[in-house]
């Protein structure tokens, strides 16, 4: 069985606790580091002087991540809200050595996690966990 050294959860804004607990309880078992990350949607790019979509939704995302990564101690440099933009996702996976990455089935945004995940292996390398759905 392969060694993982960081662990990359992606949810979605239900922040499903089972799925967190699972996920952390996966990191300690390999001494990993767990990392959270949430895949944010391509936002319609709007006129000016309208509210910005993606700066809103990435400011409540973050939030709902604070309050995960708070309950289970991951600091806040190791929680994320990616973008569909196919580099940035992949500079943080390269400059934090992320070597696991687990979607969960039950996420509202499976299809948008796994698009992300499909784009990552195609450019880097590493093991992804699709999970069910963890009560």
């Amino acid at each position: 069985m392969p060694n993982y050294n960081h662990v990359l959860l992606l949810t979605d804004a239900t922040m499903n606790e089972a799925v967190f607990t699972k996920a952390n309880d996966l990191a300690s078992c390999f001494g990993a580091r767990l990392s959270i990350g949430y895949c944010l949607p391509n936002m319609p790019v709007l006129a000016s002087g309208v509210i910005n979509l993606e700066s809103e939704c990435r400011d409540l995302i973050k939030s709902q991540l604070c309050a995960m990564g708070r309950r289970y101690k991951i600091p806040l440099e190791d929680q994320w809200v990616l973008t569909q933009d196919k580099n940035e996702p992949l500079e943080k996976l390269r400059k934090n050595g992320i070597d696991l990455i687990i979607v969960s089935k039950s996420s509202q945004s499976l299809e948008l996690c796994s698009q992300l995940a499909s784009k990552i292996l195609q450019e880097y390398s590493c093991a992804v966990l699709i999970t069910p759905c963890w009560n």
